[in-house]
């Protein structure tokens, strides 16, 4: 009997982890404003026809957005404005931000850097915004985008589920 409560008492403060209910009592996260969002299944790039970029300049460059919006249209992007980032400097290199609905286009234009970060936020359609940081240099050659887009999405380390809204 003393086994059994001592078991019990373990078990009830987490020290000791029950077999049968452990999965079912975890939380799954999802991702929320700032962090990185996971692709949304099926995981598969957006023809880039079909993608809406805003583009910031984060950096002291004059007219850097707007020299980078050709080289996007070249590479068949749609771009809707460019400016200059409202808080300031970025002293990255490329950050994109998407909403829910906008994950996997985030992810079809990260191809088009070498570097960049792709962070989720709270907006509710499915443009795309990329800010150019500091540590911005230049596009990746446009064949090379063209061959990474037409494989499946490979999520970022760390990433986690978006929410949709329908669970």
């Amino acid at each position: 009997m003393a086994i059994i409560a001592t078991l019990g008492i373990l078990i009830g403060f987490g020290i000791v982890p029950f077999p049968f209910f452990d999965k079912f009592s975890e939380k799954q996260q999802i991702a929320v404003v700032g962090s990185v969002p996971c692709p949304i299944n099926p995981a598969k790039h957006v023809s880039p026809e079909k993608i809406e970029l805003t583009l910031l300049n984060g950096t002291d460059q004059t007219g850097l957005a707007r020299r980078v919006k050709a080289e996007m249209e070249d590479r068949g992007f749609v771009v809707t404005a460019t400016d200059n980032t409202p808080s300031g400097e970025f002293t990255g290199s490329v950050l994109i931000r998407a909403g829910a609905l906008g994950v996997n286009r985030a992810y079809t234009v990260s191809e088009a850097f070498s570097e960049s970060t792709i962070e989720f936020d709270s907006r509710q359609n499915t443009s795309v915004t990329i800010t150019f940081g500091e540590r911005f240099d230049n596009l990746i050659d446009a064949d090379q985008f063209a061959a990474a887009i037409r494989g499946d999405i490979k999520p970022r380390t760390g990433c986690l589920p978006v929410s949709l809204g329908d669970d």
